[in-house]
């Protein structure tokens, strides 16, 4: 599933440094499932998101960006390296999460100037089955956009049951 986020009209511009104010910790949501970082140009907030349109199982990933810049920036999502840890599984090595994009519609795109985008990503391990026990979540943003370095990946907590009513 590929949600993105598309205004009308007049826009005001992104204040740099604006997603690296707002609080990771939201109300109703568990610690550690949001988290933000500056990579090149953009401020990136990640986030874990719940949709009634994607099985409560299946991990969605909500990325909002602002540019920081005066010019735009190549943003590729596919680049991005998510890698899962499975809960209760200590010791065991983490594995690579696939995007789901079976009409291969995730490409290059360019984030203009002070501009902002959200874009929320589902993301797959083989067999399927096995998503229900995802735990963490884990980001690298190496690659991700111009001018972005090798740093940690951003892990995010998935605790059971989630996206529950």
């Amino acid at each position: 599933m590929v949600c993105l986020t598309l205004g009308c009209g007049p826009a005001l511009p992104y204040r740099p440094g604006f997603l690296l104010e707002e609080p990771v910790v939201q109300p109703g949501k568990p610690l550690g499932a949001a988290a933000v970082r500056r990579v090149g140009c953009l401020d990136v907030r990640m986030a874990l998101a719940c949709s009634a349109a994607v099985p409560a199982d299946f991990p969605l990933v909500a990325f909002t960006l602002g540019n920081r810049c005066d010019a735009s920036v190549a943003v590729d999502f596919t680049r991005l390296r998510i890698t899962g840890q499975m809960g209760g599984a200590v010791g065991d090595a983490p594995f690579t999460l696939l995007l789901f994009d079976p009409a291969h519609e995730v490409h290059t795109a360019l984030l203009g100037s002070r501009a902002t985008a959200r874009e929320v990503l589902e993301y797959d391990v083989s067999p399927r089955e096995a998503t229900h026990r995802i735990s963490e979540v884990c980001i690298d943003l190496g690659g991700f956009a111009e001018g972005s370095e090798q740093e940690a990946p951003v892990c995010l907590t998935r605790p059971a049951h989630a996206c529950s009513s």
